[in-house]
């Protein structure tokens, strides 16, 4: 259709219960009919009928009469598909049946635009996630003290779960089914005994190791052999690095995009603790910033990058989740220059708009409101990315004591320089 006009004349094509009414007595085609015919979709999503079916009475022929007469009488819950009655919850369901009444509307000019419909859906589908996140509290509430009256063995998958959500309740999760419980013997096995040979990294509270593990069934594999982890093994003698374990074990496998690091499972066979991740084999973010490199990242590379960050951060506040720990060094590339927000072991769910919480974090990262109160709020990561977004144009490091005073901290610097615009330019 010419974008110039609002519609088009033509002859009558498409298929019944789809038709919009309008378009079908008067053949003048619009972007409004693809709207009422999407309606008529999302309307078969929530019942589970046919727009048209003969195989039922009379009455039911014609999904879109057949919901429209329901609604009049009052029939709502005899529409909703039997399978998901008690999954939707009544804000989502109200706002969903609203979505498709307007699509649905005799008046094109009471229809929405596809634009307008898109919007309407996240927002339903941001009433769900809260409704299932105050479900799965409610649960948890009671749940959990019944699991922690039962008495587990001190090893074995039971155990792990019974104490991994014990150990977390601040945050109201548990940890993902879908993760794997791996033995300590088998990551024996895909790294090597962790032989130094296969030393990725070392920080304050452990370090990660490469391992391989077979593809489908993450079973041990030897090197060069199946598919690549990240294999981090926690400090036995470092309680933060056990508290960040249990957080990234609990929150980390729930997440699921493709910006943030995927946690394939964990091991607890106690003394040890230990996480796998899959493997971002061009390693950190920081590393192609602050050392020397034959090849330095361009431009279009960083923005790439942040873009996909700033994806991934969107993502997790859409989900109520602070990181707290966005930096360089927490952003790994995968083979194809992908960017991955690793780094979880401070995260924090936060039902309200902000919450306070011990001060925690990297000193040049870390919100000034943040500091100074222990207020937490969403804010708090966009200021962290905003650091971030620094060190990819700048090239230096969010806090580097090498530098003369006044040079030190990056923020503070660029702040100094930003009032003079033409010292940018130099």
């Amino acid at each position: 259709m010419n974008q110039s006009s609002t519609y088009v004349n033509t002859l009558v094509k498409g298929t019944f219960g789809y038709l919009d009414p309008n378009y079908y007595a008067t053949g003048k085609l619009t972007k409004k009919s693809d709207v009422y015919a999407f309606g008529v979709v999302l309307l078969e999503v929530l019942c589970r009928k046919r727009a048209v079916d003969r195989s039922l009475d009379e009455e039911q022929w014609g999904l879109v009469t057949w919901f429209q007469d329901s609604i009049k009488e009052g029939n709502l819950k005899h529409i909703i598909d039997l399978d998901i009655r008690g999954e939707i919850s009544p804000k989502c369901l109200k706002e969903f049946i609203r979505i498709i009444q307007r699509c649905l509307h005799h008046d094109l000019k009471q229809r929405p635009t596809m634009a307008e419909v898109l919007f309407s859906l996240e927002s339903v589908l941001a009433l769900q996630e809260k409704f299932e996140n105050w479900l799965q509290l409610a649960r948890r509430t009671i749940i959990g003290r019944i699991v922690d009256m039962l008495p587990f063995t001190s090893k074995g998958e039971n155990s792990g779960v019974s104490k991994l959500s014990s150990g977390s309740r601040g945050n109201n999760m548990l940890p993902s089914p879908s993760l794997k419980v791996f033995k300590f013997s088998d990551l024996e096995k895909a790294t090597s005994n962790f032989s130094l040979d296969f030393l990725l990294g070392e920080g304050l509270y452990g370090k990660v190791f490469l391992g391989w593990v077979e593809q489908d069934t993450l079973a041990p594999s030897t090197q060069g052999v199946g598919t690549a982890v990240a294999i981090k093994r926690v400090n036995q003698e470092s309680l933060q690095g056990l508290a960040e374990w249990l957080t990234e074990v609990n929150f980390l496998g729930h997440m699921a995009h493709p910006n943030i690091m995927r946690l394939l499972g964990y091991c607890r066979d106690e003394p040890e603790q230990l996480l796998v991740y899959e493997y971002a084999s061009n390693k950190g973010f920081d590393g192609f910033l602050f050392t020397d490199i034959e090849e330095p990242l361009s431009w279009g590379t960083r923005l790439l990058l942040v873009i996909g960050i700033a994806r991934g951060l969107t993502y997790l506040h859409s989900k109520k989740i602070i990181h707290r720990g966005v930096k360089s060094s927490h952003i790994f590339l995968d083979k194809d220059f992908n960017a991955k927000l690793g780094g979880f072991g401070l995260v924090k769910y936060c039902r309200e708009r902000s919450l306070n919480t011990r001060v925690m974090g990297t000193i040049g990262y870390a919100a000034p409101e943040y500091l100074s109160t222990g207020h937490l709020s969403t804010k708090c990561d966009i200021y962290s990315f905003g650091v971030v977004l620094l060190e990819s144009m700048s090239g230096r490091r969010a806090l580097d004591r090498n530098l003369a005073y006044g040079k030190q901290n990056l923020v503070d610097w660029a702040s100094k320089v930003n009032l003079n615009r033409r010292n940018v330019r130099k």
